[in-house]
């Protein structure tokens, strides 16, 4: 994660706030995927963000990358859609990830080529089992949460579908 942020430009004092900005979690939280952060975890990130103004968040943003930030735009869009739709975080995910994964087959396969050569078909293959191996990974999630709800019998207050 540091060393991917460190690329892109982020300067290290940042890594944490461009980790609450991805993940909704400070970069050192320990809990479970899809909990929510502890009362701890959210008074740490009140007190550390408190004197934080609009100046700030503004100058923050402009020593993103553009294209990272045309992202954040679209994802912040596709999560407003898909919420007003009623779908879910997980089918979210999952649509997107397919997504990316079939643009990543259409670039690595159509490269400016008429026909692919081997090492595209090799590409091609890892891009496709990548693409399957992650829909695996969502549904075995997507089950355990299943499980893990009617087992201890959870239920959503507000109507909403989980996952």
């Amino acid at each position: 994660g540091r060393a991917a942020a460190q690329a892109l430009g982020v300067p290290a004092a940042e890594y944490d706030t461009l980790s609450l900005l991805l993940t909704h979690r400070p970069s050192g939280s320990r809990g479970a995927i899809g909990t929510n952060m502890s009362a701890e975890e959210r008074q740490a990130i009140r007190e550390r963000y408190r004197s934080v103004g609009a100046a700030d968040v503004n100058a923050f943003l402009e020593s993103l990358p553009r294209d990272m930030l045309f992202v954040m735009r679209t994802w912040s869009l596709v999560r407003s859609l898909n919420r007003r739709l009623g779908g879910t975080t997980r089918q979210r995910f999952l649509i997107m990830s397919e997504m990316a994964t079939r643009g990543m087959l259409q670039d690595e396969g159509t490269a400016g080529k008429k026909r692919p050569d081997r090492a595209s078909w090799r590409k091609l293959v890892r891009l496709a089992l990548t693409m399957i191996r992650t829909q695996v990974e969502m549904y075995t999630l997507d089950l355990v949460y299943v499980v893990y709800r009617r087992l201890y019998c959870i239920t959503s207050s507000t109507g909403r579908q989980y996952g």
